[in-house]
């Protein structure tokens, strides 16, 4: 039940975060030309704390999806997309911040009212998400560049 119930709150997120599009402009001049049309390598974080375990949600040609616990708890959720998906974000009540990750742009979202961080940047091939209401800053910032 905890499960279903997780999911459901990143659904929840989901859709928050496409209420109002805010794109990142760096990523424009990142895209090859033409994008891959399908994933041919997937990644994943590798920095992860002992004992995270993985639940993979998505695993497709278009992308891949996976949610991390510790102890049955949900701890962070990532996902790899092509760079043709539409981000859109909600800026209401959040602080969003230009980071850079191994040399690629990307924003880091940080919610007022909500644990929720979120960090979306691209590599220039794909684009990533990683999303958490457990782990820090740095910690999200850590886990992003460990992406491999």
């Amino acid at each position: 039940m905890k499960r279903i119930g997780k999911i459901v709150f990143v659904l929840c997120v989901m859709i928050l975060l496409s209420c109002i599009s805010f794109f990142v402009s760096c990523h424009q001049n990142e895209v090859p030309n033409p994008p891959p049309a399908q994933i041919e390598v997937k990644r994943k974080p590798t920095a992860l704390p002992p004992g995270v375990y993985e639940d993979i949600l998505m695993d497709s040609e278009t992308g891949l999806t996976i949610d991390y616990y510790l102890d049955d708890e949900f701890v962070l959720s990532y996902s790899q997309k092509l760079m043709n998906t539409q981000v859109k974000y909600d800026n209401v009540n959040t602080s969003i911040t230009e980071i850079v990750l191994n040399g690629h742009c990307g924003i880091l979202i940080e919610y007022q009212n909500n644990p929720i961080k979120f960090i979306e940047w691209t590599d220039g091939e794909y684009r990533y998400e990683l999303m958490s209401e457990v782990y820090g800053k740095d910690q999200l910032i850590a886990l992003a560049e460990s992406v491999r």
